[in-house]
């Protein structure tokens, strides 16, 4: 009876693995450990840590978010403001919340930052994402990089947009 469970729990896994691997272009992995890698010298620190209970996803690729200029009151407000080089902070944590009611993707990802929605995932990576959080008991968790938002002045600005960091903490 134990060898069927295990075996069950590995087919499990195995499945959500090659879910996640399906696109070599932009495959996510799990890592629990939350925020370890090194964020930039001049933003030491994320602006939110994830809840105990998350998963940090790593992607391969980084993933431009999609409909940012939808909420730049929410992006102005987690980045700090705006400076003649771009958002006061840069790096955050985002989390990645599924929207099943969404009217135009059933699949539809959320991304927040300290809790207001500041964009999605674009609809093709959604779909393939979509089942893995599913699956996860606990709320998923990614790097992200809040860019333009720039200052100045005489009129020059920028908008604000997000980017979820690959593995090694790139755009």
């Amino acid at each position: 009876m134990e060898m069927l469970v295990i075996g069950g729990v590995v087919v499990v896994v195995a499945v959500i693995w090659s879910l996640v691997r399906a696109d070599q272009s932009q495959r996510s992995s799990f890592d629990t450990d939350f925020y370890a890698a090194a964020m930039s010298a001049s933003n030491p620190a994320p602006t939110s840590e994830p809840e105990a209970e998350g998963r940090m996803l790593r992607f391969d690729t980084a993933i431009e978010v999609v409909g940012e200029s939808h909420y730049q009151a929410a992006l102005l407000a987690v980045s700090g403001g705006k400076t003649p080089d771009g958002p006061e902070r840069t790096d955050h944590v985002a989390q990645l919340v599924l929207e099943p009611t969404n009217p135009y993707d059933r699949n539809a990802v959320r991304v927040e930052i300290d809790g207001r929605l500041v964009g999605y995932l674009p609809k093709a990576f959604a779909s393939r994402l979509a089942p893995t959080l599913r699956e996860l008991a606990a709320p998923a968790f990614c790097q992200a990089r809040i860019t333009g938002g720039w200052d100045r002045g005489r009129g020059d600005t920028g908008s604000f947009g997000v980017v979820l960091l690959d593995q090694d903490g790139d755009e």
